[in-house]
Parts: C-alpha cells; structure tokens; sequence
C-alpha cells in the first residue's frame, strides 16, 4: 500500500525541496496512504498527538487482529530535504490520538 501510493506520486518524494513543501508533500502522501487503506478494507484514520496537533507522517490504524489501536508512521526522517522521502509502514509506540479521516470515493 505505502509502495502503491509511491509509485502514484514520485514527485512528491523529491529531494532538494524547501521545508514548506516536504510538509505539505508528506500531508498529501499520509492522505493517499489513508485513502488507499481505508478502499483496501483498512480501518485508519488522522494521528493526534499528545499537543493536539495532527501528526505529519504518522496515522492510526485499528489493528482487529490485535483488537488495538496502533500508531502507524510513514516515513523515515521526513523533515530532511536533503535526500529522497523514504516512506515504510511501522507501528510505533505511542498514543493513538484517534480522528476521524471524511470519507471518500474508492477508485
């Protein structure tokens, strides 16, 4: 899933790119993550941390085999701009600030 979204948006994993846009990039990718989890039978949704913001490269996923909420973070060092965006599926610990992603269309 994490290599699916990609390959669909290697643009944004370019290096060499300021901080403003490595965020936003990331944004987009953890949304298509999401997206494409949720169409694929996942139950996933926005990570909140403990500040109350929403995590940049980190997402919840309701692991039912587990019957647990896990932290799922999405990239390796995201905030360098210095080399390529490396994105992976890692549960971590950490809590799980559980908020809702909108529905959306599966294509």
């Amino acid at each position: 899933m994490v290599a699916r979204v990609a390959a669909m948006y290697p643009e944004r994993l370019a290096e060499g790119v300021s901080h403003e846009q490595r965020l936003a990039n990331m944004e987009f990718l953890r949304d298509r993550i999401i997206e494409v989890g949720k169409c694929s039978g996942l139950t996933l949704a926005w990570n909140r941390k403990m500040n109350g913001l929403r995590s940049i490269d980190a997402i919840n996923w309701d692991d039912t085999d587990k019957h647990a909420i896990e932290v799922v973070d999405l990239a390796m060092d995201y905030d360098n701009t210095d080399v390529p965006l490396q994105l992976h599926w890692a549960v971590v610990e950490g809590p799980a600030g559980w908020e809702p992603y909108p529905a959306s269309e599966c294509r």
